[in-house]
């Protein structure tokens, strides 16, 4: 398991991910969800994503999860950050 904010990302066989510190989802599809976490955005892409379950702190998130990407908070003076600025990911490789 890899600590990619100051919470917990679990991935169980790139079916299942469990987001603990998590702060709400700002968009979703059922190929691409993100996640407001501490300091910044997580991005799963897949296929046929679905939020199994939702708190006030824990996301879980099931379907065929192909790629999750770690993209930190814009600070003062930063210039715009795209996906593929992403500081931290994994991929799943077939």
């Amino acid at each position: 398991m890899k600590e990619i904010f100051s919470g917990t990302v679990t991935i169980e066989g790139w079916r299942k991910l469990t987001a603990e510190g998590q702060k709400g989802i700002t968009a979703y599809s059922d190929e691409a969800v993100e996640i407001r976490v501490p300091g910044g955005m997580l991005r799963v892409y897949g296929k046929g994503l679905n939020i199994e379950e939702i708190g006030a702190e824990v996301l879980v998130l099931t379907g065929k999860i192909e790629t999750v990407t770690r993209c930190a908070s814009k600070r003062k003076g930063d210039s715009a950050r795209s996906p593929s600025d992403a500081a931290d990911g994994a991929s799943r490789s077939e």
